[in-house]
This record gives structure tokens, sequence and C-alpha cells, in this order.
């Protein structure tokens, strides 16, 4: 808006004039003109040029509308322009482009992975138990209840691609779709969605147990009370599983439901060592890095091949099994009466995948095809769950010999047997408390134990807070009882 000066009778621009002083004008120029009635004035404004000039009263010629009137409608429309640049602002900022480029989409730890699925598709619940008599306990995510299920001939159990799968085929910790058929207790439809990822048979799993994360190849996930963390169905300390040991992790998203210790870790320690020049220890073929200082080695319990290397001795190759959390030792004073010539190879060709090896007793590689044994005779088994044992011998000699096996699917016994157990599960708030069962350690909450029909005793103890104790009875194939500390 420009500055209004009053025109003196040279037609030249005099001083500047007080807004005050024009407003008191403009009202005596009202009093003694009052403004005309309205009239058609496009054909003056059209002879104007588009240009409107202003009188020494300080009104337009146009119209003789008052200054203090357009200083006001100046004032409103300007208002307008800033609140409107406002609202834009506001709004891109809340919106995915800005500046034309896609904001990261940040997803959130949302544990309930039931939403978007219909009723009629059943619930989303955590496999806890299954057992021999096709009984089948879930944890419901969304209604954190407990749920028990029998699989007969006409469920219809299928994976994440709809191909149908066997009852040995479902593990403990496997989040799944479960309905029940017409409240009869026995499973409808059991299905591995399509929407929930799975990891398997992963290493170099990092748990951050102070911030409740898992790291796995960059990416990090959250977990919190109801995740479970198990081995062999009983609950395990997620700051116990090391970037050594074989985990599957399950969830969705960003949140992570199950952490399944599919292998956990032992420890082999070399004596004498350093007696070998240029050590080199390779692990199922793998160089490894040893911590020189106590000659200790963390490893994934199962069967493995150790073979040590040197300038100054033969290639000393031995098999070895360890187990979870213990140690074993490899005395290398026995490396100068191993040589390479004492050893053989044994093939094997066997129907199946995911099998484990068993040579002379002794779990081996994990789905191996080829096995390096001392010359003589040895003892091979190949063991999967849902097929039959399968067992035989072999000599081995200078050539590698081969070995054909074909397991066999087990056939499912419709017989039920009396049920006269059943799985308690046992969680805490705050979780991770120390469970005890009847006297007995259990393990980590949650946890879960089958125990006989009749009462039995619970203890839960947590750092910083007084022990729990209860009593409970078994007479249902599922209980479930929470530790609560105040």
């Amino acid at each position: 808006m420009g500055t209004y000066n009053y025109e003196d009778e040279g037609k030249d621009f005099g001083e500047t004039v007080r807004i005050d002083i024009i407003n008191e004008k403009v009202r005596k120029s009202e009093e003694l003109n009052p403004s005309p009635e309205p009239k058609d004035t496009q054909d003056e404004n059209d002879d104007n040029d588009g240009n409107t000039e202003y009188s020494s009263q300080g009104s337009y010629d146009g119209g003789n509308e008052p200054l203090g009137n357009s200083i006001v409608r100046l004032s409103i429309i300007g208002g307008v322009v800033v609140f409107v640049f406002i609202f834009a602002v506001v709004f891109l900022s809340q919106s995915d482009l800005i500046g034309g480029v896609k904001a990261e989409n940040t997803e959130t730890n949302n544990n309930d992975i039931s939403q978007g699925v219909a009723q009629d598709e059943g619930q989303y619940a955590i496999i806890l138990n299954a057992d021999s008599n096709r009984t089948v306990s879930f944890y419901n995510i969304k209604d954190k209840t407990h749920l028990s299920l029998t699989v007969d001939n006409a469920t219809i159990l299928t994976d994440s691609k709809g191909g149908s799968i066997n009852y040995s085929e479902l593990k403990i910790g496997d989040v799944v779709v479960v309905s029940e058929r017409d409240d009869t207790g026995n499973a409808d439809k059991i299905r591995i969605p399509d929407d929930v990822w799975h990891k398997e048979n992963i290493t170099g799993v990092k748990v951050d147990t102070s911030a409740g994360t898992v790291e796995y190849s960059d990416v990090i996930y959250t977990y919190g009370d109801d995740t479970f963390f198990v081995e062999d169905g009983n609950s395990v300390y997620p700051g116990d599983i090391s970037e050594t040991d074989t985990v599957t992790l399950i969830g969705k998203n960003n949140a992570l439901f199950v952490a399944r210790l599919e292998k956990s870790h032992g420890h082999l320690v070399f004596k004498n060592l350093d007696k070998i020049e240029n050590a080199v220890i390779k692990v199922d073929g793998e160089v490894a890095e040893i911590d020189k200082a106590n000659s200790m080695l963390e490893i994934v319990e199962g069967g493995h091949k150790i073979v040590v290397s040197g300038t100054n001795i033969e290639d000393y190759a031995i098999n070895i099994n360890i187990i979870s959390n213990d140690t074993t030792v490899v005395d290398l004073n026995e490396t100068n009466s191993i040589k390479k010539t004492n050893t053989g190879v044994i093939k094997l060709n066997v129907n199946q995948s995911d099998y484990t090896v068993i040579l002379d007793g002794v779990p081996y590689l994990q789905s191996t095809t080829e096995i390096i044994a001392e010359k003589g005779k040895h003892k091979i088994e190949i063991v999967k769950p849902g097929y039959e044992k399968t067992g035989v011998d072999v000599e081995v000699k200078d050539k590698a010999a081969e070995v054909n096996i074909k397991l066999k699917e087990l056939k499912v016994s419709e017989e039920k047997t009396e049920v006269s157990e059943g799985n308690v599960s046992v969680y805490s708030t705050p979780g991770w408390a120390k469970v005890y069962i009847d006297g007995e350690y259990i393990g980590i909450a949650p946890v879960m134990k089958k125990l006989s029909y009749g009462e039995h005793y619970i203890k839960a103890e947590l750092e910083g807070y007084d022990e729990f104790r209860t009593h409970i009875i078994v007479n249902s194939p599922d209980k479930a009882i929470t530790a609560k500390f105040e």
C-alpha cells in the first residue's frame, strides 16, 4: 500500500500527513458530501484505462470510497493470504510429499498381527506344544489367551502358499492362523500366514536386552513380554543368545513374536595350540577366529568337522560333538600320530532334505552329503522328524564309499490315549522371572511344562521383588498362570 499525500495548488506533492489527520478529514468529507446512490460506472472505469486517481480529499474518484475502508479491506485480504500460507505449510508438513520427495515410512511396533484378518479365517496364534496325540496348544496373540485343539483327519493343514503340510511339520514357536470346527475341540484349519515373515536357521543375531531389540543383517526388531524366546519348548533368557547361535525369527513388520533357538553354543578349547607353527583352524571348512588368549572357540552345538593345520604338523582332522553350554577340549599333542592317509570319504545320497546325520552315535553335520571318517567300519543313521530313522553300516577304505538312503514317512496312529497330563504355562509381569514347579527349576518366564493331573506348587523369583508363590490344580490339557510382581 502506497503513502498518501495531499496535493497543493501547484499540483506538487507537499509534506506527508499523519494517518490520524487523514482519517479526520475523511470523516468531515463524508459529512459534507454524502455518497450518491450506486450507479453503473463500468463505462467510466473503462475510460480510465484501469487507472484510478485520488482526489485531494483522500477518496477514490471512481466511487468516492473512503480511504479508511480501503485500508480495512486490504488488511482483511492480507490476513486471508497469511492464513492460507500457514495452512498450506502445515498441511504439506503432515503429508507424505514435502518438496516433491516422499517421506520415509516408519513402521510402528504393532504386536496385534491379527488386524485386517477376517473373523471367519481364524485367530493368529503361536504353537506352544504339539504332542504325539495330535493335540496342539496355542497362545492367541490378540486375546492373550490359551487354546488346545485336536488335529484329526478332517483338519486342513497348509503352508503360506496354500500347499498341504504334515502334522509333523508344525513346530513349537510357529505363528499360525487357527480355527475351531463348530466348538468340537477339533481344529478345522491350521495355516501358516503369508503376511508373517520367517528368518530361519540364521546366525549373527544380536540381542540388546536394555533396549528390548534384536538386530539381524542391520535391521532392528523390537520385542516385549509377549515375545517367545524358546529352545526345545522351554523359555530362554534373551541375553543368553549369542551371535554364534542358530536362530529362527518370526514376526511382522518390525515386531518380533518368536525367537526360536535352533542350536545353542558351546566352547571348544585347544590344548598345546602354542606348539603348532602358523596354526590355522577350520570349522566345517571355514577358517575360524580363535581367542588366542585362552585358545578357545565359541561354536554352535552339534556335530562339526575340525581341521587343524600348521607348518610343523600333518593336517589334524577330527569330528566332534559340541554340547550346549558345555566345553570340549582337544589336545593337539595327538596331531603327530594322525596322518592324512588314515581317513576316507563317505558320500551320502538321501531322498529328503533337512535331515540330521549321526555317525557312530555322534551327531554330524546337518544335511551333509559327505562325511570324512577314519578308515574302518562305521554306523551311519539319518534322522528327520516325521520319518522313520534309517541306519546303515559302511566301511571306509581308500576309495570313497557311496551310500543311498531312502527315508520313509511315519504312519500316524488314529488311536487316542487317555489324557492324564496337561501343559502348564507360567508368565510373569514384569517378564523374565525364574520359575520353579514342585521345587524344581523350570526356566525363565514365559515357560511351559507338561505336568501330571493333580495339585502342583509354583514359585517365581525376580530380582528386586518378593518371591511369588501359589498352587495350581491341573485337570485339563492346558493351564496358564501369571506371576505378578508389584
